[in-house]
């Protein structure tokens, strides 16, 4: 999988994905609406504190409003906006996801696809129950309540079809777990 992939919203749940994601390898940039914790992450990196393990990473982040400027388009964009910012944040990045790219509704909740099909397409993508629990305290910094094997993704397209989409984005949520799970079907992220 060579893709670029970007974090929409980088509180509990974008944050921690990215910060998972660091061994992977992959070109990551997070996009946020919140100066402040923007610019901690630019200065100081993204620290994740859990219950046994602290992580204090370098990130590439961004204000929304250097997307434009960017110059880029994305294979993967996690979507881990607030549910009641979904459609605008969706009609945002729409443009700047590539043509065979996709789209994670990585969400706390399953939220309304009829907020982001419209916007992208009725194939627009991937849909992800996340359990994982944290919380943002200050700019830059997540308390994740958990560790990360109790950390679940589980993806999957609405109709319940599982195509190369899915299968791609459950490949790479398994980076997210120290274990693997046993799972046959690919759908099961983590």
């Amino acid at each position: 999988m060579n893709k670029d992939i970007a974090v929409l919203g980088t509180g509990a749940i974008g944050s921690c994905i990215r910060a998972d994601l660091r061994k992977a390898r992959y070109d990551i940039l997070l996009f946020d609406q919140w100066p402040a914790h923007e610019e901690a992450m630019k200065t100081l990196g993204l620290l994740v504190t859990m219950p046994r393990e602290e992580l204090q990473i370098p990130v590439q982040a961004f204000h929304l409003c250097d997307l434009c400027s960017l110059n880029r388009e994305f294979g993967i964009v996690f979507l881990a906006a607030k549910s009641y910012d979904t459609r605008w944040v969706v009609e945002l990045i729409a443009p700047y996801i590539k043509a065979d790219g996709v789209l994670v509704a990585a969400q706390n909740g399953l939220n309304d696809p009829d907020d982001i099909a419209p916007i992208i397409g009725y194939d627009w993508g991937v849909t992800c129950a996340v359990e994982l629990s944290g919380e943002v305290f200050e700019p830059g910094w997540i308390k994740r309540n958990n560790n990360r094997t109790k950390t679940r993704f589980v993806v999957g397209k609405l109709d319940g079809a599982i195509t190369s989409q899915v299968r791609e984005v459950a490949q790479l949520l398994r980076f997210l777990r120290t274990r693997r799970p046993n799972n046959q079907n690919g759908t099961d992220g983590g």
